[in-house]
């Protein structure tokens, strides 16, 4: 938040959305620079008040934020199972699919991040991969 209010003091989680909500609909977006915001296990946001995701989604929609929020889910209907009207009319439309792994690229994955670790075998590795 220091970026914004150009103090480095504590706020709370109000005044923190308060200070984003006037930074992110404001005119002065000529001279700032597009955020660009992931995240991932969006359905983790959802509460019955919908409002942080509210929040994040219709800064998102302003055309003058040049703020962009990239949402993956492992789920492709998440928004319209999870999420009310108000909030899927604020998210945009561009959905890609991913093939989930195999377990053979799991395997690969944790061969290469273990890489000579000797604690954990290689019978080890092939169950855990066969177990997600």
């Amino acid at each position: 938040m220091a970026g914004i209010t150009g103090a480095r003091k504590k706020i709370t989680p109000r005044e923190a959305q308060n200070l984003l909500n006037d930074y992110f609909t404001s005119n002065e977006t000529k001279r700032r620079k597009a955020i660009v915001v992931l995240i991932d296990e969006v359905d983790m946001l959802h509460t019955k008040r919908e409002d942080v995701i509210y929040a994040i989604f219709n800064w998102a929609a302003e055309k003058q934020s040049r703020f962009c929020v990239i949402a993956i889910s492992n789920t492709l209907d998440l928004a319209e199972r999870q999420f009310s009207q108000r909030i899927v009319s604020r998210m945009g439309s561009n959905r890609l699919a991913f093939q989930p792994y195999e377990f053979k690229d799991i395997e690969e994955i944790l061969k290469h991040r273990l890489g000579e670790c000797k604690a954990i075998g290689p019978g080890t590795i092939e169950l855990a991969s066969k177990k997600v």
